[in-house]
């Protein structure tokens, strides 16, 4: 399956410093929330599409400090680890598209 992170630096220290001050870990999960609603239009966007199948696949998982974008399921989109990362035996060329995205941010 391929995914990717979109990376904030020092993120997790100013989430320790915030539940230090106070702040319940459920309100920051709203800030994750709004990342994603963000982030995951565009990475469908930028999802290769022959069928669409990938791409439909393509959802976030969130966290208090992060969220994930993937994409394929091994039960119904076995081939998209292959379409991302590539697959030389069979002549695949790579196509980074989670990594474009998360450079975008």
């Amino acid at each position: 399956m391929a995914s990717t992170v979109i990376q904030i630096d020092n993120l997790n220290r100013i989430f320790a410093k915030l539940r230090k001050l106070g702040v319940d870990a459920q309100d920051l999960k709203g800030a994750t929330t709004k990342a994603s609603a963000i982030v995951l239009p565009q990475a469908k966007a930028n999802a290769p599409v022959l069928k669409g199948k990938l791409q439909k696949t393509v959802k976030a998982s969130k966290a208090n400090n992060r969220v994930a974008i993937s994409a394929g399921t091994p039960k119904s989109v076995p081939y998209g680890a292959a379409i991302h990362w590539g697959y030389p035996k069979r002549n695949i060329e790579p196509n980074l598209w989670l990594l474009k995205l998360r450079d975008q941010y």
